[in-house]
């Protein structure tokens, strides 16, 4: 398996999802234990994706190992609950006091979804840039330069009772690469291709070819 796949997996298991303390939820880390999700702030969550990742071109490198500069984002979501009536801001019977009302209680739980979201970010932060954290959880000398550049959120907007509001942070590192060879898939001793005629149990056309390594 590729690094940038095993330091994805490394990211989440061995920092993020050890660093949760009842503060946020790590999507895909397994150990989670059933108190923890009792705690939850509202579901508010992270998520790691890897973004892309690019090798200089170089003579000394085109043999390997092959240094990537990889990139990595890191999705947050925040919710609250709110007393938003979608059915009373789209009713045409509705009073504009009664939608001001509805529209009120979202905006208020949009404005402490916005507070948890901005408290996740610093609490990702302090995470991610704890020197303990380094290596991002790989063996010391695999990662080098991690490094937080980027945060961002969206605008929040209503998810059923939920004021939901999300963003991404940027997580930048290096490392090197190896190539192995790919060893291939074994294929079958022999593919048959005899076509059954519908509705016809006599007369069947094809070609059996048989491979050989």
């Amino acid at each position: 398996m590729m690094l940038f796949r095993q330091v994805k997996r490394s990211i989440t298991d061995k920092v993020l999802g050890p660093s949760e303390d009842g503060r946020y939820r790590t999507i895909g880390y397994q150990n989670q234990t059933e108190d923890a999700e009792s705690s939850l702030d509202n579901e508010r969550s992270v998520q790691v994706f890897w973004s892309d990742f690019n090798a200089p071109k170089n003579a000394s490198a085109l043999q390997g190992p092959f240094k990537h500069n990889v990139t990595y984002n890191i999705e947050l979501s925040a919710a609250k609950a709110t007393e938003l009536d979608l059915e009373v801001l789209n009713s045409m019977s509705a009073t504009p006091e009664d939608k001001a009302e509805a529209l009120y209680g979202f905006q208020e739980a949009a404005e402490l979804a916005d507070e948890s979201f901005d408290e996740l970010v610093d609490i990702i932060f302090q995470v991610i840039m704890d020197a303990r954290n380094i290596d991002l959880g790989m063996p010391k000398g695999v990662v080098a330069s991690r490094w937080l550049s980027q945060a961002k959120k969206d605008d929040p907007v209503p998810a059923g009772e939920f004021a939901l509001l999300t963003g991404s942070m940027t997580l930048t590192c290096s490392f090197s690469e190896e190539a192995g060879g790919d060893p291939g898939v074994e294929g079958a001793a022999s593919i048959n291709t005899v076509v059954d005629i519908a509705d016809d149990d006599v007369e069947k056309t094809g070609v059996e070819v048989t491979t050989t390594e």
